[in-house]
Formats: structure tokens, C-alpha cells, sequence
């Protein structure tokens, strides 16, 4: 698939630029400018398939490379085609959230005193406090503590099963299973440590 893909780019470059030289001398004369673009056109397309072959050539063992984590990253997916699950699961968890989130913040935001505007006497507006500013800070560093909270359980959990169904690959299990130890060694041994990143993210 990836040689396939670099193929496909490759001719596709060179079909265009053929086919806007061509189209240049059968369409137009020298004189037009018309001819002079799509003869720049097609010496562009002609440079971009060059750089694509000389970068495919310098690039030939680094390709190899991905090709083989390609093919390892398709045998571990086999192996544990739940692991899909995960990342569905943890965008159902980030609306679940937003939305209790949302439902907090309409409630502090109506904390205050109800005074008319300058401007418009007929209109209310709420005039907050120190403390319900505070609140309100404090309350958005939680959207996004919890919001890299959800996103580090889910990447730790893709991580672990990985290493887990590299090491067991080769046994009776093949790796199997894997995703729901990852999930278990999440809760169980490492939901501070990416609390506490996840802390990190948020404050920066």
C-alpha cells in the first residue's frame, strides 16, 4: 500500500506535467501568454516528481522501515480489533463531560447580582464578584485538566497494549487480551501519574 501510494504520486506528477506540456503546444501559440504559464505549469510538476523520486531514493532504507512497522501495526490491530473502541470511547466520555461542564458554567455565571445596564436601563446583567471570577478560573483549568486527563487514559492505554502485545506475540495468547490489562494497569497502578501530567498540559 505505501509503495502503491508513492507510485500513484509519482505518476500522477508526471501525467500532469506531460499533459500541460502537451496541451500547451497543441493549444496555444508562443506568443500567447497563455502558453508561457502552462509551460511553467508543466516544468513544476516535472520538479515535484523529481523531488519526489530523489527523496523516495535518499529515503529507500527509512521506507523499508515504516513498511515493517506498517505490517507489525496491522498484526497487532488483528489481534486486538477492540482497541477501536478506545479512542470512541473517550470522545463519548470528553461529550459527557463538556456537557456537565456546560451545565456548571451557565450555573456560575449566574452568581451575582442582577443590575441593570448603563446603557440600556431595561436590561439586566449580573455583576460578579471577586470570588465567583476565582470560581469561573478555576473552574476552566478543570475543563481542560479533565478534557488531557481522558485523552492521556486513552494514549496510555493504545501505549501499554502495544508493549504488551509486543512481548506476548509470540506466546499461546498471541497478545491477545492485552487492551483490557492496559485498561486494568491504567486504573490500577497509573491513573496519578497521568493525572499529574495531565496536569501539566492544562497549567501550560
Amino acid at each position: 500500500m505505501i509503495w502503491f501510494s508513492i507510485g500513484i504520486t509519482f505518476v500522477t506528477l508526471f501525467t500532469a506535467a506531460f499533459y500541460t506540456f502537451f496541451y500547451a503546444k497543441n493549444q496555444y501559440t508562443p506568443e500567447i501568454p497563455s502558453y508561457q504559464y502552462m509551460q511553467i505549469l508543466s516544468y513544476v510538476f516535472f520538479g515535484l516528481a523529481g523531488l519526489v523520486l530523489l527523496a523516495v531514493l535518499l529515503c529507500f532504507n527509512t521506507i523499508k522501515i515504516s513498511i515493517a512497522v506498517f505490517k507489525t501495526t496491522i498484526s497487532y490491530v488483528k489481534q486486538n480489533l477492540h482497541i477501536f473502541f478506545v479512542p470512541i470511547f473517550a470522545t463519548l466520555m470528553q461529550c459527557l463531560w463538556l456537557g456537565a461542564w456546560l451545565c456548571g458554567a451557565i450555573f456560575i455565571f449566574s452568581v451575582g447580582t442582577p443590575t441593570p445596564r448603563e446603557d440600556y436601563p431595561f436590561i439586566t446583567e449580573v455583576k460578579w464578584d471577586q470570588n465567583t471570577r476565582y470560581v469561573l478560573i478555576f473552574y476552566v483549568f478543570g475543563l481542560l485538566w479533565i478534557n488531557a486527563f481522558l485523552i492521556g487514559c486513552s494514549q496510555f492505554i493504545i501505549g501499554a497494549s502495544t508493549c504488551i502485545w509486543y512481548f506476548e506475540s509470540n506466546t499461546d495468547s498471541r497478545g491477545k487480551g492485552s487492551v483490557g490489562r492496559a485498561f486494568w494497569w491504567c486504573i490500577r497502578y497509573n491513573m496519578a501519574s497521568v493525572a499529574f501530567g495531565s496536569c501539566i498540559i492544562a497549567t501550560c
